[in-house]
C-alpha cells in the first residue's frame, strides 16, 4: 500500500511538473507570436475587461472546487449540487454582464467594447459548466488528465488566436483565444470524468459546503481585483489612448507570469504544511522561515534579473512596437519580486485561521493601490506604475506587522531571511549590466546577462555557505 501511494504521488508530481512546464512554454510561444502581430491597443481593449471576467469566474466557482476536495467523502450528490449551482450562477452572471456591457463601454468611452465584452464573458459562462468536473479531477488527483486537457486547450486556443491575428481580426483574436481555451478544456474534462450530472437537483450539499467555500470565494475575488485593478483604472484614465493600457497589460503579463510561477513553487506546499503543524508555534515559525528563505532565494535574482534585462527581453521577443512597455516592466518586476513573499504571509494567515486578517489586508491593499496611483496620476503612467511597485515592496512589512502576533516572526528575522538574497542579487545584477552594456547584439547581451547573473549568484551563495543552496542541491541529488 505504501509503495502504491509513493508511486501515485510520484506520478502526480510528474504530471503536475509536466503541465506547469508545457503551459509556460506554450504561453510564451503563443504570447510572443501574438504580440508581434497585434498592437498595444488590441491588448488594451481586452485587458480592461479582465477584472470583470475574473470576478465573474470567482463567483460562479464560489470556492466549491476546494470545498469538495476538503470533504472526507465526496458523493455524486455533492458534485451534482455544485454543477447546478455553478450553472445557474454562471447563467445569471452572464445575463447581468450582457445587459451591463453597454455601460462598461460607456465607462471606458469605447462603443466597440459592447460586442467584445458580451463575447469575452461567454468564457465565464462555459467555465460554470465545468466547475463540478474540475472539482472531480482535482479531488481524484487526475493530474495526467488535467495536464493533457490543458495542453490540448492551449494548442487549440493558441492556434485559433494566431490564425485570426494573421487574418487581421485584431483584438478579436485575443477574445477568441480566451473563449476557445475554456471551451476545449471544459469539453475534454467532461469527456475524461466518469461522473455525469442528474436532474435530481438538491442544493443541500452546497449549503453545507458554503461556510468553507465562501471564505475562498472572497479570497479569490479580492486577489483577482487586486491583480487587475490597474487595468481598470488605466482603462478609465486613458480611455482615448487604449494603446497605453495595452503597454501596461503586456508588461504586467510578463511580470505576473514569472512572479506567479515562483509563487506556485511554494504555494501548493505552504498552507498544507503549516496547517499540519497545528498548535506547534515554534515548529510553524521554523517552517515559515525556511519557506521565506527559499522564496527569497528564488524570487529576488529572477525578478531583479528580469527587470535588468527587460529592454533586451522585450525587443528580442515581441519587437520594438512594445518599446513603451519596457520601463513599466522594469518597475513591475521590482514590486513583483515581493509578491511571492506576500503569498507566503497569506498562506500563513489562512493556516492560522485568521481569515479576518487576510480579508482586511487584501481590502486595504486594493484601496491603497487605487489611492496611490491616483495621487501621482498627474506625473504619467510610468510614475503611477512605479508608485504601485513601491507599494508592493512596502506591503511586505505591513504584512509582517499584521501577522507578527500569530506568526511570532520578528522584523529582524524577516530581514535576516530575505535581505541577504536581495543584496547579493542586486550586487551581481548591476555590475553584470554595466560590463555587458557595450555588447551590440541584443540576443548576445540578453544571453550573457542571464548566464553571468545565474553563475555568479550560484557562486556567491556557494562561497558564503548559504544553507538554503546546499539544501536545494541535496534535494536535487536525492531526486536524481
Amino acid at each position: 500500500m505504501a509503495e502504491n501511494l509513493k508511486q501515485r504521488t510520484a506520478r502526480n508530481l510528474f504530471w503536475s511538473g509536466f503541465s506547469s512546464v508545457t503551459t509556460q512554454l506554450l504561453n510564451l510561444a503563443f504570447g510572443i507570436w501574438l504580440a508581434r502581430k497585434l498592437t498595444p491597443e488590441d491588448y488594451g481593449m481586452v485587458g480592461v475587461l479582465m477584472v470583470f471576467t475574473v470576478v465573474a469566474t470567482a463567483l460562479q466557482e464560489s470556492g466549491f472546487i476546494a470545498a469538495i476536495a476538503n470533504l472526507k467523502k465526496a458523493e455524486a450528490r455533492d458534485y451534482n449540487a455544485v454543477f447546478w449551482f455553478s450553472l445557474f450562477m454562471s447563467l445569471a452572471l452572464y445575463a447581468i454582464l450582457f445587459l451591463c456591457s453597454p455601460l462598461i463601454a460607456l465607462f471606458f468611452n469605447k462603443p466597440a467594447l459592447t460586442p467584445l465584452a458580451r463575447f469575452v464573458f461567454v468564457g465565464s459562462l462555459l467555465a460554470g459548466i465545468g466547475t463540478a468536473f474540475s472539482a472531480y479531477i482535482f479531488r481524484e488527483l487526475m493530474n495526467r488528465e488535467k495536464a493533457l486537457t490543458t495542453l490540448a486547450a492551449l494548442l487549440c486556443s493558441g492556434t485559433t488566436g494566431l490564425v485570426l491575428a494573421f487574418s487581421g481580426y485584431g483584438y478579436w483574436s485575443l477574445a477568441w483565444q480566451q473563449v476557445v481555451f475554456i471551451a476545449v478544456s471544459v469539453s475534454l474534462r467532461i469527456w475524461c470524468v466518469p461522473w455525469r450530472p442528474s436532474l435530481q437537483i438538491d442544493m443541500a450539499p452546497v449549503k453545507r459546503m458554503f461556510g468553507f467555500s465562501s471564505r475562498l470565494l472572497v479570497t479569490n475575488i479580492l486577489n483577482g481585483v487586486s491583480g487587475n485593478i490597474l487595468s481598470l483604472v488605466f482603462g478609465k484614465m486613458f480611455a482615448g489612448q487604449m494603446h497605453l493600457v495595452g503597454n501596461f497589460t503586456q508588461a504586467n503579463k510578463w511580470n505576473t507570469t514569472v512572479a506567479g510561477a515562483l509563487s506556485d513553487v511554494v504555494k501548493p506546499v505552504a498552507q498544507p504544511v503549516l496547517s499540519t503543524i497545528g498548535d506547534d508555534t515554534a515548529g510553524r515559525l521554523r517552517a515559515f522561515r525556511k519557506m521565506t528563505r527559499f522564496t527569497a532565494f528564488l524570487c529576488f535574482p529572477a525578478m531583479i534579473g528580469l527587470s535588468a534585462v527587460s529592454e533586451e527581453f522585450i525587443l528580442v521577443t515581441i519587437g520594438p512596437v512594445w518599446v513603451d512597455c519596457i520601463p513599466l516592466l522594469k518597475w513591475l518586476c521590482i514590486g513583483g519580486a515581493f509578491i511571492p513573499l506576500h503569498a507566503l504571509f497569506q498562506q500563513m494567515t489562512v493556516a492560522a485561521g485568521q481569515s479576518g486578517v487576510y480579508m482586511r489586508m487584501n481590502i486595504a491593499l486594493i484601496v491603497l493601490q487605487v489611492a496611490v496611483v491616483l495621487a501621482v496620476s498627474g506625473f504619467g503612467m510610468e510614475t503611477m506604475v512605479a508608485a504601485y511597485a513601491v507599494l508592493n515592496v512596502v506591503w511586505l512589512f505591513v504584512w509582517h506587522f499584521a501577522a507578527s502576533r500569530f506568526v511570532g516572526l520578528r522584523l529582524t528575522d524577516l530581514l535576516r531571511d530575505t535581505l541577504p538574497f536581495l543584496v547579493i542579487a542586486t550586487a551581481i545584477v548591476l555590475p553584470v549590466c554595466f560590463t555587458t552594456a557595450g555588447t551590440e547584439s541584443l540576443w548576445l547581451r540578453l544571453l550573457l546577462r542571464i548566464a553571468l547573473t545565474a553563475a555568479l549568484y550560484f557562486l556567491a551563495l556557494y562561497l558564503l555557505h548559504a544553507e538554503i543552496l546546499h539544501e536545494a542541491l541535496r534535494f536535487i541529488r536525492h531526486k536524481a
